[in-house]
């Protein structure tokens, strides 16, 4: 599992960190001293600073492997993640259920963004080098094996996925595209090997269900992100087999520009 949080408005090149903590907080302006201590200390807490760009904004992604090896910490859902600026002090507090309240950001700096709920607007991709750019899914460019394309062939794109109480978020990310212009993106069947080539990802999984509103449209600097979420299949259980599969980029003519596996 992956937590994505996102700063804006913060200090411009300043350093702030962010952690997963223990507790998820109550309350209309709540404290981030009730978050408790950090949740895995010493396993997912060690890389842990986020440098904000010229903007004073900034992404870092979390990443929460099994707890015991084999299935999905699911319970992270259930706590929160603190902001704290270079020295450690505590400036905000956002929970990962975003069904449970959270506060105001900090003087100066809004608050991680953890996780969406469903049908949240997007927040926008990081911009090129900034923590999150690229990133642990590695960077897949334009046009590669499925042809030209009118995207730039220094386009980069990840997709990463994350937990949202009953739902997965798979969470696409594109950089240095051509500004202005259309994408979509797709979960599709099958993950890729080696040269990851899109033709091998095989057709849209769940067809029909979580691949309709597919287009996504890049800023004036070629960046977007666009937001699937995968509720559970049966309705009940949480579909844990989209951790095994990809997403395929398209331009908007349909053509596959890239493929990035959910799970690294």
């Amino acid at each position: 599992m992956v937590v994505t949080v996102d700063v804006k408005g913060g200090k411009p090149n300043s350093t702030v960190s962010a952690h997963v903590h223990q507790k998820a907080v109550q309350g209309e302006k709540p404290n981030p001293k009730d978050a408790g201590g950090h949740y895995r200390k010493g396993e997912i807490d060690q890389d842990d600073q986020i440098q904000l760009d010229e903007n004073g904004n900034g992404t870092k992604r979390i990443v929460i492997p099994p707890k015991d090896g084999n299935t999905p910490d699911t319970s992270v859902t259930s706590r929160s993640v603190v902001l704290h600026d270079a020295e450690g002090k505590r400036l905000g507090v956002d929970n990962l259920d975003d069904s449970a309240p959270t506060g105001a950001p900090p003087p100066g700096a809004q608050p991680p963004g953890g996780a969406r709920p469903p049908g949240a607007p997007p927040t926008g991709a990081p911009p090129p080098g900034a923590p999150g750019a690229g990133g642990a899914h590695g960077s897949h460019g334009a046009g590669g094996k499925s042809g030209p394309s009118e995207q730039p062939a220094g386009m980069k794109f990840e997709a990463t996925i994350h937990q949202e109480g009953e739902n997965f978020v798979a969470t696409v990310q594109v950089t240095g595209g051509k500004p202005f212009s259309t994408l979509k993106a797709h979960v599709h069947e099958k993950p890729v090997p080696g040269e990851k080539d899109p033709a091998a990802a095989g057709g849209h999984y769940r067809k029909g269900e979580i691949d309709q509103n597919d287009e996504f449209r890049l800023d004036e600097n070629g960046n977007g992100t666009m937001r699937i979420v995968i509720p559970p299949k049966d309705g009940n259980m949480p579909d844990i087999s989209a951790f095994f599969r990809s997403v395929v980029l398209h331009d908007s003519a349909g053509k596959r520009l890239g493929v990035d596996n959910l799970l690294g």
